[in-house]
């Protein structure tokens, strides 16, 4: 089996032919001598709206993880995780199977982004691109007055990491990634570092309808400072963990 770290689409949108390339609406998991798992993303709406009320607080706006044997078998659900929940699976060839749920983010289509690997032998994080605890690169704005990234923090962070809201966009320079990992910067940025552009905000990013927000966290950089908005904060303090021994 190799790593998988992609993007699921509910059925509705696929449905709706709202998937791109890159997005998935089923993952098989699958190894020589193991019984397949299937990973999909439940959302309850459209053509999947029907769902029986006593399930929706389970399955509604999760992935989900089946487990079947065959074609025509009996499947059963493994577990059913929100964003942060991890799936482990002991003795999975030879090794630990692991799947996290890293976020959902709602758009057009939803998203869920998700992870699987099996520890030992293949790798995978939520936070390849981003980084679980980072500084940006993006200029923001301090006292009113554009400066740089956090490059310029560091040429000075006794000082500067103690202005208003500084740690927040430069959390690893700052040292405050124990309490910030999960806060979005308090800072107006340039999202592609232009004079010109107009400077955002995440709070401003916060207010958007959810398609619109959703374009914004695709955008390079901006998870990493909005990690709060965009669902992409270190996962330490949300760490619920599913095992199938």
């Amino acid at each position: 089996m190799v790593a998988y770290d992609g993007q699921l689409v509910g059925t509705n949108d696929v449905a709706n032919e709202e998937i791109t390339t890159g997005q998935d609406m089923i993952v098989k998991l699958h190894s020589n001598g193991e019984t397949d798992l299937f990973m999909m993303y439940q959302k309850t709406e459209g053509i999947t709206e029907d769902i029986a009320s006593i399930h929706e607080t389970t399955f509604n706006n999760h992935v989900v993880i089946v487990e079947q044997s065959g074609d025509s078998k009996e499947s059963w659900v493994k577990a059913s995780l929100a964003p942060g929940d991890i799936y482990r699976q002991q003795s999975w060839n030879g090794g630990t199977l692991v799947v996290q749920v890293c976020s959902i983010i709602s758009g057009t289509p939803d998203v869920a982004k998700v992870i699987s690997f099996v520890n030992g032998k293949t790798a995978a994080s939520c936070f390849v691109t981003e980084g679980e605890c980072a500084d940006t690169d993006k200029r923001f704005v301090v006292n009113s007055k554009l400066k740089g990234g956090c490059s310029w923090v560091r040429s000075n962070p006794g000082s500067r990491c103690n202005k208003r809201f500084v740690s927040s966009m430069c959390p690893a320079t700052c040292g405050t990634c124990a309490y910030e990992n999960c806060s979005d910067g308090g800072k107006r940025f340039l999202p592609n570092n232009a004079e010109k552009k107009k400077k955002v905000s995440c709070s401003w990013i916060k207010r958007r309808p959810d398609k619109v927000k959703a374009r914004w966290c695709n955008k390079i950089g901006v998870s990493q400072i909005c990690r709060n908005t965009c669902g992409h904060c270190s996962l330490a303090r949300h760490h619920n963990v599913f095992l199938e021994k």
